[in-house]
């Protein structure tokens, strides 16, 4: 081990990712190059569940808003009915969601 490597944290030991929460944490990633701690995954479905955290919803698609323990940003996250689908783009949400409210205006 080099002295620029990052330690293995503990938490980490027996811990288990199931195949389902693979595309967000990989997007997660890519998106706003953010890695979760052992238990922060934990505290994002929460916030989810808790449904304090709904930024738009559009037919059977919810996108929350919400900030991951540990993060300096919000994250954009879209769950169909209850379940974590993907880690939208940070503009992305943004953007959609001012196309509903001027949909929802009537203006175009």
């Amino acid at each position: 081990m080099t002295s620029d490597a990052t330690p293995f944290d503990p938490r980490w030991d027996g811990a288990f990712i199931p195949d389902d929460h693979w595309h967000f944490l990989r997007r997660l990633h890519e998106r706003y190059a953010v890695v979760l701690a052992p238990g922060e995954f934990s505290a994002v479905l929460a916030a989810i569940k808790a449904g304090k955290s709904v930024y738009y919803r559009k037919a059977d698609t919810t996108v929350h808003w919400i900030d991951p323990p540990g993060s300096v940003c919000r994250i954009f996250v879209a769950t169909k009915r209850g379940r974590i689908i993907t880690v939208l783009a940070p503009g992305h949400a943004k953007g959609e969601r001012a196309r509903l409210i001027r949909a929802k205006r009537g203006a175009h």
